[in-house]
């Protein structure tokens, strides 16, 4: 596989990510109180890299990555709030998902709390 030569930037309103011509958005997934943003950027990238690396398209890996940096905000020491996969499928079950395709090149994930 070929790496992006930039791959992502975090944002308290959710993450930005780049693959060759494609840009993909994530909205933040909302968070009730940050405990701590120590490590919550690392988490985003080990994340997507280690879902892409298992084939995941670079759309889904973004959206896990921007899930899983949103849990270390929560608690304090930043990589004790990763999620495993488990927790990880738990907290994205929470959310409803909307890809909403902007332009051929660029795609925005909005984030919903489920009712």
């Amino acid at each position: 596989r070929r790496w992006p030569p930039s791959l992502s930037a975090c944002f308290a309103e959710g993450s930005c990510s780049r693959f060759d011509s494609r840009t993909i958005y994530v909205d933040g997934f909302p968070c009730d109180q940050i405990q701590d943003t120590v490590g919550s950027g690392d988490t985003f990238d080990a994340t997507f890299v280690h879902y892409h690396q298992k084939g995941f398209s670079i759309d889904t890996a973004a959206v896990l990555a921007n899930a899983n940096a949103r849990a270390t905000l929560e608690l304090a020491g930043g990589p004790t709030g990763q999620c495993t996969e488990s927790d990880l499928i738990d907290l994205l079950s929470r959310y409803q998902i909307t890809d909403i395709k902007q332009s051929d090149n660029t795609v925005r994930y909005r984030i919903q709390v489920r009712d």
